[in-house]
């Protein structure tokens, strides 16, 4: 399990979000 500063946690959301939105 990696541990991820918060900025990194933050841009990773953004990043599934963006994906999630272009899939559907």
């Amino acid at each position: 399990i990696l541990i991820l500063p918060d900025d990194l946690k933050l841009i990773l959301n953004q990043l599934i979000l963006h994906l999630n939105i272009h899939i559907q």
